[in-house]
């Protein structure tokens, strides 16, 4: 009887090392890599399915009218404003039993978030003017004197590129449709600026 488990013993070891010579795990890495990216690729169609089905649902809810953007500008203007009546007058009227989703409360995020770094934009080019002037010319006793800076340049510069980068931010955050990002771009930009006041006002005291 030992002997012949030993021979059984030893056959299945033979064959565990005969399957395990025959992998190729150069092919096995490639094909759990692809299978991640179809997955990925999957999730990400589900997840732009279900923002569009949302959209049009909203747009049912608000009687608002999707339109071609290559039709002539007088009609473009006029479907414009016949969106923006209806939106309006459902807005006044918008019942209790039709908040079914979180359409309203989403698009404040945005709209929020957007808002925040287009002011932060336009405070830059604020800056970025304030710097260019003062490149050239300096101001003693009410006097507008001519007077070269090179640092203030170097300012104006990074204060005009850094406007274009929150421009760019504000698209981003107006044309997005994931939720979660722009829930938690939201939600870090709310705790920085609160931050810097806190700050501002430690600083102040």
């Amino acid at each position: 009887m030992s002997r012949k488990k030993n021979r059984q013993n030893n056959t299945t070891n033979i064959e565990t090392v005969n399957v395990e010579a025959n992998i190729d795990y150069d092919k096995l890495a490639l094909a759990i890599v692809k299978a991640q990216q179809i997955v990925k690729a999957e999730n990400e169609k589900a997840r732009v399915e279900e923002a569009e089905a949302k959209k049009k649902d909203w747009h049912k809810v608000v009687n608002f009218v999707e339109y071609p953007d290559n039709e002539a500008w007088h009609k473009k203007a006029i479907h414009t404003i016949r969106n923006f009546l209806c939106t309006f007058c459902t807005l006044l009227t918008f019942k209790k039993k039709s908040a079914t989703e979180e359409h309203i409360t989403y698009n404040l995020l945005r709209l929020c978030g957007s808002s925040i770094f287009g002011i932060i934009k336009w405070i830059l080019y604020w800056f970025t003017i304030c710097f260019l002037f003062s490149s050239f010319f300096t101001i003693q006793q009410r006097t507008i004197y001519f007077d070269f800076n090179l640092y203030y340049i170097g300012f104006s510069v990074f204060s005009f590129i850094f406007a274009r980068i929150f421009r760019i931010a504000s698209y981003e955050i107006e044309n997005s449709n994931d939720r979660q990002s722009i829930i938690s771009v939201f939600s870090a930009t709310t705790c920085f600026l609160a931050m810097i006041f806190a700050l501002i006002a430690l600083f102040k005291e």
